[in-house]
């Protein structure tokens, strides 16, 4: 697995960090150093890089698989991990670790009982507290000095989606799958302020660096971000960002009008505060493994990609714009399993017209028209996924396919 670093300026691909053994479960920054950077895998490894010549500084082997990364705010050579346990018999879901670039140490520093954690804030001003989020509602408030821990439930028990420390005071605000949104004064058992509900799920959640209460949210159902205050509880203002739902909506440190958005199909925005409007954008690319690439028999400017993220993507190579994007998921009547409906193996394109046709991984293919964005066929072949799949140059009423079982 790779960590890809793009130049927002030139839209291009400045490094490419790889080397990972399994896939890749946090990413961090490290706040005071651009060229530092920090990941996790799903094989209990955490590495620490360094950018310009793309090469690892050290590496740690974890008790658990990290769920994320926190650089100390105060400290340019620690971070804390939150690593997931999952030993329901002992009902120890999580523990908080210490590393030390110094030391080239990680050390334990507390474990999360009954809850299952998701989320770790370090606390902006004092770094001996932090505050750890879990999946059922519950914030766990902890201080390192004296090991003292404070815990704030949800009587819902509803899963937290994101919180974040205010960057100069002792507030922690927390969204959650309801919509809902909660204001926290830490070390406090009960909530300080709870705003309008919203109408799904707040995904991300922001302060305004630069601006006393404000904060930002963002949500998967639809590109609008909404800007509100501390001080009251219904939303100051709606800004329309982009005609897909918001994945994820990031401030960056060193610049604190500006945030990153990562759109549900896979495009990125750059938001000005200030100037409350992206600044600058790039297409959609796949935001999981490319399984297939094929240029266009007709014309060599055209490029199919087909990904484990269930997307067939039509490229244009010449100006490397975006020209479609298809996708199973826009198929109301397809009636199977997500999982194995998602992944593409292989596309092949028709000699001489704009059908494309993709093999999924739950044995069916279809045939696509990507100008008119339709499907004009589906086949369900077999039951194991369809791994390789060709159409006929010389007589296009004809299709090869094979899985790993057998071919047609």
């Amino acid at each position: 697995m790779t960590i890809y670093i793009c130049d927002t300026v030139t839209d291009t691909i400045e490094y490419l960090i790889s080397g990972h053994k399994g896939a890749i479960t946090a990413i961090a920054w490290n706040q005071f150093d651009e060229q530092i950077i920090a990941s996790a895998t799903n094989e209990k490894l955490l590495y620490i890089w360094k950018i310009e010549p793309e090469k690892m500084l050290m590496s740690f082997t974890l008790p658990a698989n990290a769920l994320s990364i926190q650089w100390n705010p105060l400290d340019r050579d620690a971070a804390l991990l939150l690593l997931e346990s999952g030993n329901t018999l002992t009902q120890l879901l999580g523990q908080v670790y210490h590393m030390s670039i110094s030391t080239k140490k990680v050390n334990l520093i507390m474990t999360c009982a009954k809850i299952k954690p998701t989320i770790l804030r370090i606390h902006p001003k004092d770094d001996s507290k932090f505050a750890v989020c879990g999946s059922q509602g519950a914030i766990l408030f902890y201080s390192i000095k004296d090991k003292k821990t404070v815990t704030a439930n949800n009587p819902d028990n509803l899963s937290i989606e994101d919180a974040q420390w205010h960057p100069a005071e002792n507030y922690l605000i927390a969204s959650y799958c309801d919509g809902s949104i909660k204001l926290f004064e830490g070390f406090k058992e009960t909530e300080t302020l709870v705003f309008d509900k919203e109408g799904a799920a707040v995904r991300t959640i922001n302060w305004v660096k630069d601006t006393s209460g404000d904060f930002i949210t963002s949500s998967p159902k639809a590109g609008v971000l909404k800007l509100w205050n501390a001080s009251q509880k219904t939303p100051k203002k709606s800004i329309k960002v982009g005609l897909q739902g918001i994945q994820t909506f990031e401030g960056f440190n060193n610049t604190p009008n500006h945030y990153i958005i990562i759109f549900k199909d896979g495009s990125l925005g750059l938001f000005n505060m200030k100037k409350k409007k992206v600044v600058w954008n790039i297409n959609a690319g796949h935001s999981e493994s490319i399984f297939d690439v094929k240029f266009k028999p007709s014309n060599s400017e055209i490029l199919a990609t087909g990904s484990y993220d269930g997307y067939v993507k039509i490229w244009n190579v010449t100006n490397m714009k975006l020209i479609q994007s298809l996708s199973i998921k826009s198929i109301p009547s397809l009636a199977i399993e997500e999982a194995k409906a998602r992944m593409v193996h292989s596309i092949s394109w028709s000699p001489n017209d704009s059908r494309i046709i993709a093999a999924y991984g739950n044995g069916e293919v279809i045939i696509w028209d990507y100008l008119k964005i339709k499907t004009l066929s589906r086949l369900q072949i077999e039951e194991n996924p369809i791994i390789s799949i060709d159409w006929n140059l010389l007589d296009t009423n004809y299709i090869a396919c094979s899985s790993d079982k057998d071919y047609w």
